[in-house]
């Protein structure tokens, strides 16, 4: 089979690896020079070839695609393409706005308990692409985090169950519109086949306001309402069981009590009895570059949530703190409404160290509302100095930034490791 890849990077490498060894005549776009590398591999200027097959890396722009489609024979994501060639297995899968890699990696903690071989991954970062278990043999429940670039070039039936978190403003740089963004989180209830679980959150108006289009089997999570799983005097409760306490969650925030209802409601309907999914709640370490603690210095304390780049997950992150925060926020643009990254700042810090192209931005727009607790600074290191600079012991430190990375950083874990080596060697 004559086949195209578009974009050669963390999520097709599997695929790639695959293709090559199977003998498929293989060609390879990828605009980035610096990753043009692999000996046998035939690199294309354009994606002008007459092919078969074409399988895209998540977020390939569509403006490409649409030039060249009819070179492109059959599209398929990089997740589509595993799912059918490992035959289309049950998968639990895990989309939303915010809370995706947490919930998914907490599911997976939970039912390794129980379950002997569980592939863990997806868009998941930092984390395993689906494609690498082409090679890497079979496992009785695959639980996948997926993006809405995934999920918008995905057309096989998924068997299993869909786990829909919430659904708030995000990637506009890279969707046509807000309902175009709302579509791809949705289209995962109309992928689930129908004797599929729909796992959702009660509490989101969006999607509560296009679940009732979706013929199939549906359980609620929430904080306002007993639903399948809901808090009721401090306790998790799913299923009529006690979970768990929530001063025993280990996971700050209370974005993070609708993470932990998705992940127990879902591991119980996969037949984890309640005690193993209270015990495996208490033990989960989180995610790294998630509200990470990096270490206490001077009676300051430093967090990492380089993860948090959209507006609702930079207030609530704040909003978990018990305290005025100093904050290290900024990065590059998505088109997204400020006004909720400046009312986090209002209400829940003392001071802003402000990077990256909305920095500016935002430092313009808080001298305008009177707000003059703030300074712009060029890069990681003069920030973090200058967060130590306006701080005192008992003070709280946490980068925050709100915006995406790119410009001073590959991606957000990479703008995360380079916050922990500045705060680890001061």
């Amino acid at each position: 089979m004559k086949v195209l890849i578009l974009g050669f990077g963390r999520a097709t490498s599997g695929v790639v690896e695959y293709l090559r060894d199977r003998g498929d005549e293989l060609y390879i776009y990828e605009d980035n020079h610096e990753r043009r590398k692999g000996d046998g591999y035939i690199f294309v200027d354009r994606p002008d070839i007459k092919v078969d097959l074409t399988v895209k890396s998540p977020g390939f722009p569509e403006n490409i695609i649409k030039r060249y489609r009819k070179y492109m024979g059959v599209i398929m994501d990089e997740i589509e393409f595993t799912y059918r060639e490992i035959g289309m297995p049950e998968v639990v899968a895990v989309t939303g706005t915010n809370g995706k890699s947490t919930t998914t990696s907490l599911i997976g903690h939970i039912v390794k308990r129980k379950i002997e071989k569980v592939f863990v991954g997806g868009n998941l970062s930092p984390g395993i692409p689906f494609s690498k278990v082409l090679k890497g043999g079979r496992y009785d429940l695959y639980i996948l985090e997926l993006s809405s670039f995934q999920l918008k070039w995905i057309n096989s039936s998924l068997k299993g169950t869909g786990v829909l978190l919430n659904i708030s403003m995000d990637h506009l740089n890279m969707h046509s519109s807000w309902e175009d963004y709302i579509d791809s989180k949705m289209k995962l209830l109309h992928l689930l086949k129908e004797d599929s679980t729909a796992v959702l959150n009660f509490d989101d108006k969006e999607i509560m306001a296009r679940e009732g289009k979706f013929h199939v089997s549906k359980r609620y999570f929430s904080l306002i309402s007993k639903r399948d799983a809901y808090i009721e005097e401090g306790t998790l409760i799913v299923g009529n069981n006690k979970i768990i306490d929530t001063e025993e969650v280990p996971l700050p925030g209370k974005h993070n009590l609708y993470n932990v209802m998705a992940a127990s409601l879902t591991s119980y309907l996969l037949g984890i009895p309640p005690e193993v999914i209270g015990d495996s709640i208490k033990d989960f370490k989180g995610l790294p570059h998630r509200l990470e603690f990096v270490r206490e210095w001077r009676g300051r304390k430093f967090f990492n949530n380089s993860m948090c780049t959209n507006p609702v997950a930079f207030y609530e992150s704040l909003k978990s703190f018990p305290q005025k925060v100093i904050a290290i926020v900024g990065g590059s643009e998505k088109n997204l409404d400020d006004s909720l990254i400046i009312r986090g700042i209002e209400e829940f810090c003392k001071y802003v160290i402000l990077m990256g192209d909305s920095g500016e931005k935002i430092s313009k727009i808080l001298k305008d509302r009177g707000y003059s607790y703030y300074i712009f600074v060029d890069d990681m290191y003069k920030g973090v100095e200058e967060a130590v600079n306006v701080s005192v012991e008992g003070d709280i430190i946490v980068l925050n930034p709100g915006y995406a990375s790119f410009g001073l950083f590959k991606d957000f874990a990479h703008r995360g490791e380079v916050f922990k080596e500045v705060v680890n060697g001061l």
